[in-house]
């Protein structure tokens, strides 16, 4: 059997193969029993730092996507429509497509497509940086910085200095 070199691991294939890795399943679970803190004032922490690194960034998300969804109710109402509900009131009335409301499983299934776009826009598609930055985003970081301190550009070509 010859495998195909050329295939990548892309973000679909990524989030469906994220539950094969270990720890996988404690790591859901406990994000899904923290989600709620989401919806505090302020972001509080836990004993984990992989969840706390992981609320961090859904914090982040959750205030960008606010940021476009307020700018978007001001150009509708500049257009002469209306503000509509605040975002407190879309958050209290999260619904999916089908207009039924989100079940924990969904909010949870979201927030880890959330952690795996971010794991890839910060370390790129090599799965074990990526799954690093999606469990483990400080150690991630921390080990993606000393990696790029060792690289060296002499001559304009890329060399790791060892």
């Amino acid at each position: 059997m010859r495998l195909n070199s050329g295939l990548l691991l892309t973000a679909p294939r990524f989030c469906c193969s994220l539950c094969l890795r270990p720890g996988f399943d404690n790591f859901r679970k406990r994000l899904q029993q923290c989600l709620p803190l989401l919806d505090k004032p302020t972001l509080a922490t836990t004993d984990d730092e992989g969840i706390d690194a992981a609320l961090e960034v859904l914090q982040i998300e959750r205030q960008r996507e606010n940021a476009v969804e307020v700018e978007k109710g001001v150009c509708d109402s500049v257009g002469g429509g209306s503000l509509g509900s605040s975002a407190v009131d879309q958050d209290e009335n999260m619904v999916d497509e089908t207009d039924q409301p989100q079940t924990a499983v969904d909010e949870v299934d979201n927030a880890l497509k959330i952690l795996v776009r971010n794991a890839i826009e910060e370390f790129g598609l090599i799965p074990r940086d990526a799954y690093e930055g999606v469990f483990n985003l400080h150690r991630a970081k921390a080990r993606h910085a000393i990696g790029t301190r060792k690289l060296d550009f002499p001559d304009g070509h890329c060399q790791r200095v060892l």
